[in-house]
């Protein structure tokens, strides 16, 4: 570039910042000096920040439904997988050490639940019983193992490689060392929810392992920074927290963060920044006292008001409140935010509070069916296991008839209430159990509530009659025909009862079946409850593969009556049998006792 283009360009860069500067400062200083006149238009904290933050809870497989949960670890390593809190693991004869992790577990699922639970050391609303059934201790170690290997062979003193015979480079065999760390760990629990009244509500057995290798030296050549190579303390908190973690999605998973805006009028932010402390009783009071400059600002008193309403409703969620209990918050918000769009319908943030209130809804009612299924599980009066593990067994539940209830007591929420509209007065559930017909001692459980894996650990009697309650003779139903993967043990079974049923000859009576059951816990370690289950599904497949058997059976005998059997007569029983959906060992069994023609 020649310097007269350089003055040139040099000129024109002078003449737009001067051109800048005359038009565009005074355009900004106007802009800066409209802004607060604009303000009224964003009253929401756009740019100044006021809101309360608060936390909408997701939604969980069981609800527990509770305010208060006692938990409680125990070591049941050394019980040996017997009836109760016995989930054996394949290979574990008991604790290899006696630093089974209990105080560290118990510390990690107090932290875990307290968000969503006030934790208590007793006498919880409800109990949280988790018993370790297997531990293998934490390892992190590094092992030393050689290696052989071929390389080249040194260079001549000349400098030039030396070859074998056939003129190949030489190759020698060697001996290296390899440094590998190895870690592992395996930790088993058995876990259930009882509530106050002694009612199982839920039962599971996670588990979590730890199994990892990786080089970390070759020939004494470092590949990875030793200082970075976790502790075997470490390799047991990954276990403890990967176990923790699949507690939460179950019974309390990680809240979603909301934010709830507020109108940040000057007369209304004393109000704001108590509320911001969590304060809502005196910000409430603050919104309410203080009087606007404006009257169309009226429709930010009523917003903010609403926003405590809806905040408290999300707390009162968050701590497994009543369904009940939290309605009329939710019931006031939506009215003070409907309100406050009347009052000033171009208001946008009012609208977008109507929408939360209308998400928050849904979400409640949904709630509100996993309480209805909590509520069917007491009615079931399901026992726990004998806790702690090895005691004697537990008695069963036995129903009690509701006694007269004095009028209940109506309770008023704890936020000081605009003079405008009163506040609903919810009043709380009875807490005393429904009356139930017939008590069931079978640990019945609705299949809602027991994932696919898992059946109870109870080991009570057998039931004397079969329930008169409808909602309990289906939640037994669910239970017998849950159509879960079997455990080891559970298919080892099933295959000796259907063996036990193609031997057996005539009916399948209830001695039977009970005969059968017996089987189960004595002989195979599984549990009343899994014993009956596979009876019970096995019996009705049985019963209902007998008229195909018999319709197969009578074809062949009519087909062989000539003692000859022609291409187009097997080939029409082979399509019989399939059509029928018989097992092929089934047809060839009825083949062979009919003796048919080759």
């Amino acid at each position: 570039m020649t310097p007269r283009q350089i003055l040139l360009r040099t000129l024109i860069y002078r003449s737009h910042f001067v051109s800048f500067l005359r038009r565009g400062v005074p355009a900004i200083l106007s802009l800066i000096l409209v802004l607060p006149a604009l303000a009224g238009q964003f009253r929401h904290g756009i740019g100044r920040g006021d809101s309360i933050n608060a936390k909408l809870p997701n939604l969980p497989a069981i609800r527990i439904g509770r305010a208060s949960l006692a938990i409680d670890v125990m070591d049941a390593t050394t019980a040996g997988g017997q009836p109760g809190m016995g989930m054996a693991v394949p290979g574990a004869a008991g604790p290899a050490d006696t630093t089974v992790p209990t105080t560290q577990l118990q510390a990690a699922l107090d932290q875990s639940f307290r968000e969503s639970f006030t934790i208590v050391q007793a006498n919880g609303d409800a109990f949280l019983r988790v018993a370790i059934t297997h531990y293998t201790p934490a390892e992190s170690r590094i092992d030393t193992l050689t290696q052989k290997t071929r390389s080249p062979a040194p260079p001549n003193p000349d400098g030039s490689m030396q070859r074998d015979q056939t003129g190949q480079p030489l190759m020698i065999d060697q001996t290296i060392n390899v440094e590998q760390w190895v870690a592992k760990g395996q930790l088993a629990v058995r876990v259930e929810v009882v509530d106050s009244s002694g009612v199982l509500l839920d039962g599971f057995a996670p588990q979590s392992a730890v199994s990892a290798t990786q080089v970390i030296s070759v020939n004494g050549q470092d590949r990875v920074d030793r200082t970075q190579i976790p502790t075997p303390d470490q390799v047991k908190a990954k276990l403890i927290g990967d176990l923790v973690k699949q507690f939460a999605p179950r019974y309390a998973p990680v809240a979603e963060a909301v934010e709830i805006p507020l109108a940040v009028d000057d007369e209304l932010r004393p109000g704001n920044k108590l509320a911001k402390e969590g304060d809502f009783e005196s910000a409430v009071k603050s919104w309410q006292t203080a009087v606007l400059k404006k009257s169309e600002n009226e429709a930010d008193k009523i917003y903010n008001l609403g926003a405590v309403y809806e905040t408290e409703a999300y707390d009162r969620l968050l701590k497994q409140g009543a369904v009940d209990q939290i309605a009329p918050y939710l019931d006031r918000a939506a009215k003070q935010f409907a309100d406050a769009a009347a009052a000033d319908p171009k208001e946008k943030y009012f609208t977008r509070a109507s929408e939360r209130i209308r998400k928050a809804r849904l979400r409640l009612n949904r709630i509100a069916d996993l309480e209805a299924v909590r509520q069917r599980a007491l009615s079931a009066k399901a026992n726990p296991s004998p806790w702690p593990p090895g005691s004697a067994p537990v008695a069963p539940v036995v129903a009690v008839a509701p006694q007269p209830q004095a009028p209940p007591v109506v309770m008023q929420p704890v936020l000081a209430e605009p003079v405008a509209a009163p506040v609903p007065t919810p009043v709380p559930v009875a807490n005393t159990p429904p009356a139930a017909p017939t008590p069931i001692p079978e640990a019945v459980v609705a299949n809602k509530l027991i994932p696919a894996n898992v059946v109870p650990a109870a080991n009570p009697p057998e039931p004397a009659a079969t329930p008169a309650d409808p909602a309990l003779q289906e939640a037994l139903e669910q239970v017998l025909n849950d159509p879960r993967p079997d455990s080891a043990q559970e298919k080892v079974f099933r295959t000796f009862i259907r063996l036990r049923l193609k031997a057996l000859s005539g009916a399948i009576t209830d001695d039977v079946k009970r005969q059968f059951e017996a089987i189960g816990p004595a002989a195979y370690s599984l549990t009343a409850l899994q014993s009956r289950r596979i009876i019970h599904q096995e019996a009705k497949a049985w019963t209902a593969l007998q008229p195909k058997l018999t319709i197969y059976r009578e074809s062949v005998t009519a087909f062989a009556a000539d003692g000859k059997l022609s291409p187009d007569e097997r080939s029409a029983l082979q399509a019989m049998a399939k059509q029928l959906g018989l097992a092929p060992e089934d047809a060839a069994a009825i083949d062979a006792s009919i003796k048919l023609p080759e």
